[in-house]
């Protein structure tokens, strides 16, 4: 596969309060109109890439008495920007069920190498947008495929003939760590790296299958995330201020101490109605009071609270929030492939007011749609 791209893109800084790099290089002094005196400079930014990908695989699944065996292997070459990375990543993964008491337990180890984002990517590995913010003199750091390490383990039980419970712990440990750094409250994107990450989690979840028309289910997770400084790419990352010398651990926006999710559905002759709900203990965020006035993000400024972390300190994170759903509809038959189905949906039945993330390094800032009520109208012929 290979990806031809061609970007263009241009900005310039005009409130020096707001420019979030400090001190303003001198390539971005404030730009005035020439109406008003001239001054400063727009950043005008013309450059093409073609990275490319050649893979190979093979995998097989093996099955002997109660064990299950997944086994595969991958060979990724991947040519970026004045480099070639090659990198072997075996799969692995196992299962193995005790019959007399309907357990399952299972296993699995995988190496990944994942390549970097496309959009913007010429833009993130360029010598003269590194310069903006990098201290003189500074080589653009090459933006590598990140290489993960993945690890589960799990189990699984049967209880009776309605019910199943499992749990899994989980945790991946990566270099070249990839994201995404958001071009402030824009919709631009530029691909980054962290020198490497942290990850782990579990997850508990609770089916109950069809019982007199009724079925449910009920998840718990947990999950931590840690980037470890430099990161590279993206337009301001270069800047040894953003998240501290090399080695400083810091939280991503996907760090959350338990997020619950449930639902209830009644189904019977083609009418269905759910109740479906999720509460979120909060994601981490950037620091309110630097945006203290702001029109564009002071009204998040409630919904986010401070703690002392155990590892990074002084933290902030989305306060908690509760999100109930409500869904019915019905299925007329019209003939034998023939259908019409009529559903209503009213999402965020109480209005409740938050925020998913908030200032976040990578990620933005996003709101809690309000109360909404949609409705579907599907034929099918």
């Amino acid at each position: 596969m290979r990806y031809p791209i061609h970007e263009r893109f241009a900005f310039a800084v005009t409130d020096p309060g707001n420019a979030q790099i400090e001190p303003i290089p001198p390539g971005l002094l404030p730009y005035t109109p020439v109406s008003a005196g001239g001054g400063g400079r727009i950043f005008i930014f013309d450059e093409s890439l073609a990275p490319s990908l050649a893979s190979a695989f093979l995998q097989d699944d093996l099955a002997a008495g109660d064990w299950n065996v997944a086994l595969g292997l991958r060979l990724d070459s991947y040519h970026g920007r004045d480099y070639v990375k090659n990198q072997l990543q075996p799969r692995l993964g196992a299962a193995y069920t005790v019959p007399a008491s309907k357990t399952l337990f299972r296993a699995s180890y995988d190496r990944l190498m994942i390549t970097p984002e496309n959009e913007n990517l010429a833009f993130s590995t360029f010598q003269a947008v590194w310069n903006l913010v990098a201290p003189a003199g500074t080589t653009v750091p090459r933006l590598l495929p990140e290489l993960q390490d993945s690890y589960l383990v799990g189990v699984e039980q049967q209880v009776g003939g309605h019910v199943r419970v499992s749990f899994e712990y989980w945790w991946k440990d990566s270099t070249n760590s990839a994201d995404n750094d958001q071009f402030f409250n824009t919709g631009l994107l530029f691909p980054t790296a962290a020198a490497k990450g942290r990850f782990h989690g579990t997850d508990l979840r609770l089916d109950i299958t069809p019982v007199h028309d009724w079925s449910g289910y009920l998840s718990a997770g947990t999950v931590r995330t840690i980037f470890y400084s430099p990161t590279i790419g993206g337009l301001t990352s270069a800047d040894p201020l953003i998240n501290g010398p090399a080695g400083t651990p810091y939280l991503i926006d996907h760090d959350e101490k338990l997020c619950l999710q449930w639902g209830a559905r009644y189904a019977r002759e083609g009418f269905f109605g759910q109740v479906t709900g999720r509460y979120d203990s909060g994601l981490e965020a950037g620091d309110p009071t630097t945006v203290a006035g702001n029109p564009d993000y002071a009204f998040g400024i409630p919904y986010v609270r401070s703690e002392n972390d155990s590892l990074v300190g002084l933290n902030y994170r989305i306060e908690p929030r509760t999100i109930w759903n409500l869904n019915a509809g019905q299925e007329f038959k019209l003939a034998e492939q023939r259908s019409l189905l009529v559903d209503a949906a009213l999402l965020n039945v109480f209005d409740t007011k938050g925020l998913y993330n908030f200032l976040s390094t990578f990620g933005g800032t996003h709101v809690i749609p309000p109360r909404t009520l949609a409705v579907h109208v599907k034929y099918r012929f």
